[in-house]
């Protein structure tokens, strides 16, 4: 924090990690890459927003771990991956 790198999330989240993320200050990046996250209401932009997220995780922390480990499956995985790959080469 507070810029966001696109293949720490993505590896975390393989990992069924759910992810904070830093959104405020510029966000124009940030705004690009919202997209990377399977848990957007863990979006924070100061540090009291930080610590009312991480405050209750618990309760909801397997559903958040699916939901990102999920993400990784549809958008980052092998199989997405080649399917884009394929769509480049014209295959």
């Amino acid at each position: 924090a507070p810029i966001g790198g696109g293949r720490a999330a993505i590896e975390a989240q393989g990992c069924g990690y759910p992810v904070a993320y830093f959104g405020g200050g510029d966000t124009a990046g940030s705004v690009v890459n919202e997209r990377l996250y399977a848990n957007r209401e863990l979006k924070w932009s100061t540090a009291s927003e930080l610590a009312q997220l991480l405050g209750p995780i618990g309760a909801v922390h397997a559903a958040m771990s699916t939901r990102a480990r999920q993400l990784y499956l549809d958008q980052h995985s092998r199989a997405p991956f080649q399917s884009a790959i394929n769509r480049l080469l014209d295959l």
